[in-house]
């Protein structure tokens, strides 16, 4: 497996990566051309449409809910946290324009505070926090992840992002009502891919089966015809 990822970004330059121990879900551009730790996870995503679908909201409620903890950390593994998403491959240009502007702005704001990506998300969910460019960020934040629900199709959600309590303390989310509305809609996505996953791999195993049989048939005439020749 590892193998095979070196292989398929061999020709990058960056990739996205995120920790597999994290405070919040930060998913940031790594050099692609180095020996990965196991405590990383590497995400070989084409856009910044794909950037934006995974470092929204609807994300990072769908790995809280799926991914175990260690203490008050989120334990992102590929198996839980990433493949059981239902991510939508898109090319919005809408999406493409704000995941790349939220990341450099987060860019800009780390290196101004020479600060790195948890203490920018603890500015970030401080309600306490009124600086200029924090605030900037928690409306792309917005931004985004109303960018998001266009994607999916779901714009009668109403997010309502505000300060919120929550059993990890204070944060800048949706709703709580969003929240479930939200992860109610994955997990009906989630099952409806699942279903249409399993009826292709029918198909093909049907295909395979049908095209084997072929062949064996096929062969059969062929020994049938040398008898006689």
């Amino acid at each position: 497996m590892r193998n095979k990822l070196y292989d398929q970004i061999n020709n990058n330059s960056e990739v996205f990566a995120i920790s597999r121990v994290t405070k919040y879900v930060m998913i940031s551009k790594v050099p692609a051309q180095q020996v990965f730790s196991d405590a990383l996870v590497v995400l070989d995503l084409p856009n910044w449409s794909s950037f934006a679908m995974l470092q929204c909201s609807f994300h990072e409620l769908w790995v809280r809910r799926e991914s175990s903890s260690m203490k008050k950390d989120i334990r992102y593994t590929p198996s839980d946290s990433f493949d059981t998403y239902p991510f939508l491959h898109t090319n919005s240009d809408k999406l493409e324009k704000l995941g790349e502007e939220y990341y450099k702005l987060r860019q800009k704001i780390m290196i101004t505070r020479n600060e790195g990506l948890t203490k920018t998300y603890n500015h970030f969910h401080n309600s306490d926090e009124k600086s200029r460019d924090i605030q900037e960020l928690r409306k792309l934040h917005e931004s985004m992840d109303k960018g998001v629900t266009e994607v999916y199709g779901w714009k009668d959600i109403n997010l309502n992002h505000d300060f919120y309590n929550t059993k990890h303390g204070i944060r800048y989310k949706i709703s709580e009502e969003a929240q479930h509305e939200v992860l109610k809609r994955l997990l009906e996505l989630n099952h409806e891919l699942y279903e249409k996953e399993l009826k292709r791999k029918s198909v093909v195993k049907k295909s395979r089966k049908t095209s084997k049989k072929k062949q064996d048939d096929q062969s059969k005439e062929e020994e049938q015809l040398n008898l006689f020749n």
